[in-house]
């Protein structure tokens, strides 16, 4: 019995450091961890649609690339025919961007102030203007030159101006020197000139926009219409002093007549619209109401 005991004991023994040493061969250590692997900093493209990626040893243009796989230390060599494009350090890390400083605390905005050129409250001759219209694109102009040309075949005029503020407006304008002002914008009737020297406080002006293309319209109908109707006139006058009974005058009655309708019919129409596509606009303050229709 002890026999059987000893020869137990010893077994045992044996055994204990031989299972400790297994389970040390085992378990890994930390220097056994497998390495992560690089895939490279450069990138190949090919023709086909394919990408190698590794570390371009050198690039021989008409003949290869050669690209070191990582991992294996192979060299790969790529016929120069089949590259469509070398990126070299595509995937080289960046560095990480240092933190922004804070900005500095913003000062406090100042008020706003009027324009040089705009006193800062309303007063006779700069009152606060407000544009009472349904058409947005109305804007208010100051004129600043009057441009005029006289000639053996008439005279013409034009001025130059300055956009001042657009509908609704409501911003004091200086017209204390007597400028003159008018209402205009994107496909609207100039209106005729105005003054405001003798307004005061605040000044609410109704705008009624006339439309640039019935102007356009109605002056070529007008123009047309009344070439047919002199050139009518003129050829029925012709009728009336010529030989009566010749071939010639027996038309020239009916093609007078053909050309002053015409021109009559064109005429009429033309000169409604040119009168009824004037910018109208009036003055609603109490010191005085004053309406204005251009032609």
């Amino acid at each position: 019995m002890m026999r059987w005991l000893g020869t137990g004991v010893v077994t045992l023994l044996l055994a204990s450091p031989a299972a400790a040493l297994a389970q040390t061969a085992s378990a890994p250590g930390p220097s056994s961890a497998a390495a992560p692997q690089v895939a490279g900093e450069d990138e190949v493209s090919l023709k086909n649609g394919g990408m190698l990626r590794g570390t371009v040893v050198a690039v021989e243009p008409g003949k290869e690339v050669i690209l070191l796989v990582p991992g294996t230390g192979e060299q790969r060599r790529i016929p120069w025919a089949e590259v469509d494009q070398v990126q070299r350090g595509k995937y080289a890390p960046s560095a990480a961007p240092a933190p922004a400083a804070p900005p500095p605390a913003a000062a406090p905005a100042p008020p706003p102030a009027a324009p040089p050129d705009l006193p800062a409250a309303p007063k006779r001759g700069a009152p606060r203007v407000h544009i009472a219209t349904d058409d947005p694109a109305v804007s208010l102009h100051q004129v600043t030159m009057t441009i005029g040309v006289v000639g053996a075949g008439g005279s013409a005029y034009g001025v130059v101006s300055r956009p001042i503020c657009q509908a609704p407006c409501d911003r004091v304008v200086d017209g204390t020197a007597g400028q003159q002002f008018f209402f205009a914008g994107e496909g609207i009737t100039p209106s005729s000139p105005f003054r405001l020297s003798d307004k005061a406080g605040d000044v609410s002006i109704a705008v009624d926009a006339g439309s640039a293309g019935k102007r356009f319209g109605g002056i070529m109908l007008s123009s047309v219409g009344a070439a047919g109707v002199v050139g009518g006139g003129m050829l029925l006058l012709l009728d009336g002093l010529g030989p009566k009974g010749s071939q010639e005058s027996s038309f020239l009655p009916t093609l007078g007549g053909v050309a002053l309708g015409a021109g009559a019919v064109m005429l009429v129409p033309g000169i409604i619209l040119w009168a009824t596509s004037g910018t109208d606009y009036s003055f609603q303050d109490a010191v005085a109401r004053t309406r204005t229709l251009r032609f």
